[in-house]
């Protein structure tokens, strides 16, 4: 008797694609991500960064309810 089981993937979202362009020098980049409840502009404004981290209200923090992530660098290191 056999059973249908989903593979685990199907159920994930598409992966994101950014293109960087061709690589003539060694560069890193860094992913953030969020939770999506509390943000505000970021550092370099809005017109670069609309939903950077917002900051936190002293006394009032609930890092459950502000979920961030941020990844170590990813480097490019193009052939030469």
């Amino acid at each position: 008797m056999g059973h249908s089981h989903a593979h685990p993937r199907d159920h994930e979202p598409d992966p994101e694609v950014l293109p960087l362009g061709k690589a003539e020098e060694p560069f890193y980049v860094r992913v953030r991500g969020t939770d999506g409840n509390r943000s505000q502009a970021g550092y370099l404004g809005a017109a670069i960064d609309p939903k950077g981290p917002q900051l936190d209200v002293v006394g009032d923090a609930d890092p459950w309810a502000d979920l961030w992530f941020y990844t170590n660098p990813i480097w490019i290191l193009p052939k030469k």
